[in-house]
């Protein structure tokens, strides 16, 4: 799937969540703010991927294709766990006003980014969006994606290395 079908997608869920908690909640602006915090601009943690396989030289065609993964055999993705959702659902209830607005927007727009990712980033486990499953898998791909993905990754690898297309900027 493209990069901006991906991330309008992304978006629109996120837009949606936030007029949902807007109409429980009452307050449209902070809940369509947070939600695309939570659903969309969480994306941003793929530039870290990014960064820490190639450094600061960026190469948005590089990006767009993913080829960080291809790089390091990692997925790190801090942002994408399933922990955070029910953390953040639990301090919902401590708190009220504008807070809970903002916490409850940006968990079900984060909640809803996560099952989107699952059904649309084909070969990567359920179990891979917890954090602490990845951190425990030392984020190796070979440990978090299905035996059939890692195999098209370690073949569009080999690939890449052959044309010498991998590290070159």
């Amino acid at each position: 799937m493209s990069l901006f079908k991906h991330l309008s997608i992304h978006f629109t869920l996120s837009v949606v969540a936030g007029l949902v908690v807007g109409i429980w909640q009452g307050d449209f602006l902070l809940s369509i703010l947070f939600a695309i915090l939570g659903g969309f601009l969480i994306d941003v943690d793929h530039l870290l991927d990014y960064f820490l396989s190639f450094g600061f030289n960026f190469n948005f065609k590089w990006f767009r294709e993913g080829r960080q993964f291809l790089k390091s055999d990692k997925i790190f993705v801090w942002f994408h766990a399933w922990e955070y959702v029910i953390i953040l659902f639990g301090i919902s209830f401590v708190l009220d006003g504008t807070q809970k607005i903002a916490i409850l927007a940006f968990c079900l727009s984060l909640l809803i980014h996560l099952i989107a990712d699952c059904l649309i980033n084909y070969g990567v486990k359920l179990v891979s969006y917890f954090i602490f499953y990845r951190i425990w898998r030392n984020f190796e791909i070979e440990k978090l994606a299905t035996k059939k993905h890692w195999i098209k990754h370690q073949e569009k690898k080999r690939e890449l290395i052959k044309n010498n297309n991998l590290n070159e900027k």
